[in-house]
């Protein structure tokens, strides 16, 4: 990104698992809410999840309603960060602010069968919402925009210092 951003004529340099407008919406994850309650993995709804370098929403112009962007310090061993888009905020927290509320890209644990986790105490991680964004119609200019969950590429993955090895969030 840096190389790339020192070439004459470029303005922003940044990186993502999806593009908008691209006819693919990237792919989807569970979405859970700390603070709400569910118990089946069918309780827990789908959002689509995007990794994304630190400058990729300001580079794309996405505006910021509220909360703010991913920055440079948003890296591994920094509390995890999430960004959602305006049509998840709508979504999940219609009656409150979303800034500080965690969640988590994956079912309730106790759904998920013991011998598929890593280590009996892992945790599925919890990410905080620090930005609310505009919506971005990354299916197509026909498709509304769904709910998006935009994580900081640079916390992608998450070291378990238990068995030193290194887990994509779920």
């Amino acid at each position: 990104m840096r190389r790339i951003e020192q070439i004459p004529g470029v303005k922003a340099a940044a990186a993502s698992t999806a593009l908008p407008i691209a006819n693919w919406g990237g792919w989807g994850k569970y979405f859970k809410v700390e603070d709400h309650p569910a118990s089946r993995q069918v309780d827990v709804p789908l959002i689509q999840y995007r990794e994304v370098t630190p400058d990729y929403l300001r580079a794309l112009g996405i505006p910021l309603i509220r909360g703010r962007f991913f920055t440079e310090d948003d890296t591994g061993g920094r509390p995890l960060v999430a960004v959602i888009n305006e049509s998840a905020r709508r979504r999940f927290f219609p009656n409150e602010n979303p800034i500080g509320k965690l969640v988590h890209p994956g079912p309730p644990e106790s759904t998920i069968p013991k011998n598929l986790l890593p280590s009996p105490e892992f945790r599925i991680p919890r990410l905080s919402i620090v930005g609310v964004i505009g919506d971005v119609r990354h299916a197509g200019l026909w498709n509304p925009a769904q709910p998006e969950l935009f994580v900081a590429h640079l916390q992608g993955t998450v070291k378990d210092n238990e068995t030193s090895s290194t887990h994509m969030y779920p």
